[in-house]
């Protein structure tokens, strides 16, 4: 009896965990749209109206900077969510790594925006934000 119940309880276990992983990776779904990185250098980027747009962007704390808001054009775009997710883990947990950043957006309406995300040290107050990713997103019906 006491066997049964020990595998009762680990079979619920199983069933449990493979749900919650389900959960999980519903939520850490894929957008319907383009994923930029901090990496990106390509020329314009264009997206369909309703289609999202991601960024997903290296935490630039390690050199004491900040992410300013992103300036867009919000009559094209619409900034849906922000997310800064922790640092992934390692064996060896990586020096000044802070994680990311996602910034996840709609493609409004038929259009053209630059999208930046603008830098800042905080005790710089006098110095102008530096440009960290800058992307022109062209909207198309």
């Amino acid at each position: 009896m006491g066997k049964l119940v020990i595998i009762a309880w680990s079979l619920a276990g199983l069933l449990l965990g493979a749900l919650l992983m389900t959960a999980a990776a519903d939520s850490a779904a894929p957008a319907n749209g383009p994923i930029i990185t901090e990496t990106y250098r390509g020329g314009p980027l264009t997206a369909k109206v309703g289609e999202k747009i991601t960024l997903n962007l290296r935490d630039p704390a390690s050199g004491g900077y900040s992410i300013v808001t992103p300036v867009f054009d919000a009559r094209v775009l619409k900034l849906l969510a922000t997310e800064k997710l922790p640092p992934e883990r390692q064996p060896v947990p990586r020096m000044g790594d802070f994680g990311r950043i996602v910034y996840k957006f709609e493609a409004l309406t038929p259009g053209e925006t630059d999208l930046a995300i603008n830098i800042a040290r905080p005790w710089e107050a006098k110095k102008p934000p530096e440009e960290y990713l800058k992307v022109k997103i062209k909207v198309l019906p």
